[in-house]
């Protein structure tokens, strides 16, 4: 069975996804390791919310693994934006943040775009295996 590789956004020589991922509550961590463990052996086909969403319009390049957790009594949305590469069966995560009011697709999206367009200058400059989520 193929797998799925995951990838993590590098800037400056750190992984912008795991100094993100690092700052989140161990529920959130914990999720999002779930998410990724059940979706790295599923295809492309069946990435479906609630764990991934491919996003539309402008960011249609884009999707997002959909992070939900309760936090007193609450559901906390958080996003992880990303693009796949189907051929190479890996997904590069670009963008992470909390869903609060302040919260923008517009802004995030931006900043996975601009991300996706330096990883395809330059992939060893901008982008590393994701390995760290299993540790």
């Amino acid at each position: 069975m193929n797998r799925w590789a995951f990838r993590s956004y590098i800037e400056g020589g750190v992984d912008q996804i795991r100094l993100w991922y690092g700052q989140q509550p161990l529920d959130v961590q914990a999720e999002l390791l779930n998410i990724i463990m059940y979706l790295r052996d599923t295809p492309a086909d069946d990435w479906v919310r609630p764990d991934y969403d491919q996003l539309k319009g402008s960011l249609a390049d884009l999707g997002e693994l959909r992070v939900i957790n309760v936090e007193a009594s609450l559901r906390v949305h958080y996003r992880v934006l990303g693009f796949m590469d189907q051929r190479a069966l890996e997904f590069t995560m670009l963008a992470a943040d909390r869903k609060t009011r302040r919260f923008s697709y517009r802004e995030i999206g931006a900043l996975a775009l601009r991300r996706k367009a330096l990883i395809h200058s330059s992939r060893p400059t901008y982008s590393g295996p994701a390995d760290w989520i299993f540790t």
